[in-house]
């Protein structure tokens, strides 16, 4: 639903499991990701107390990262935030990957959808201070003058001016084989960065989407999100929840259609 195109599974503490049992949970794992990119992905079982495989794990993530295309550092800035704390002495941190553009240390930045202005005071990545952050990097952000009770996950750090929040987005949809009928005028779970929101879908020229069908929406959102034609998103059922579907956002400043247009 989001693209993905490889990836790698591992299997986690070996050392408190006999090899009959791992051996068996591989095979579920198997069968679980049939028909997804992870079907023919390599199984490798570590443990992190005896070093069982620790090292091999690092030369296939290298492996699979190096044959990744790096993302575009050009574009607008965009850091979707998943975790806010204050560090004694430097204040409020946001952590977040960059998912376009770059932003330097000094630089004015705004905080949406929470409507807040702030300045960078520092930029670190893996634990190394930096003086510019780029598209794909993990991230933290020392802001200054910001309380950490004014933000939270699923706000998204930006150049100042070039965005403005959103509750109405005409998106593709497409629904997973297993997922349940879903039914027009449904509310669903919206996740899109970092931000999980209550949405209703308004499917366009029919009453139901059926498992394994796809068709253009639009999404009534409970709250604004900071989104942008062509991210990708997840929809997840309102009770029991599950992930059911997902897609791509076509337009994310449309007008509030009628079913029919």
């Amino acid at each position: 639903l989001l693209k993905i195109k490889s990836g790698i599974i591992v299997i986690t503490k070996t050392d408190i499991a006999e090899e009959d049992w791992v051996k068996l949970v591989s095979e579920e794992v198997r069968s679980f990701v049939k028909g997804t990119f992870l079907e023919n992905a390599e199984i490798i079982s570590v443990s992190s107390k005896t070093g069982e495989n620790i090292e091999l794990l690092k030369e296939k993530i290298h492996e699979v990262a190096s044959g990744i295309q790096p993302k575009l550092t050009k574009g607008l800035f965009r850091l979707p935030i998943d975790r806010v704390f204050t560090l004694k002495g430097f204040g409020t941190v946001v952590t977040g990957t960059a998912i376009s553009g770059s932003v330097s240390v000094d630089e004015a930045v705004d905080i949406l959808p929470s409507a807040i202005s702030t300045k960078i005071r520092g930029l670190h990545s893996h634990g190394k201070a930096i003086k510019t952050a780029y598209a794909g990097q993990r991230v933290a952000i020392n802001v200054s003058g910001v309380e950490k009770e004014s933000l939270q996950r699923g706000d998204v750090v930006v150049l100042p001016g070039r965005f403005s929040p959103t509750k109405i987005v005409d998106a593709k949809i497409e629904l997973l084989k297993d997922s349940p009928v879903l039914k027009n005028k449904s509310l669903v779970h919206f996740h899109s960065g970092t931000a999980e929101i209550i949405a209703r879908i308004i499917l366009y020229d029919r009453e139901e989407l059926k498992p394994g069908e796809g068709c253009f929406c639009q999404m009534r959102l409970r709250e604004p999100v900071i989104s942008m034609s062509g991210d990708r998103y997840i929809i997840r059922r309102f009770s029991h929840v599950e992930t059911i579907g997902g897609g791509e956002i076509l337009d994310a400043h449309p007008s509030k259609r009628k079913k029919s247009e």
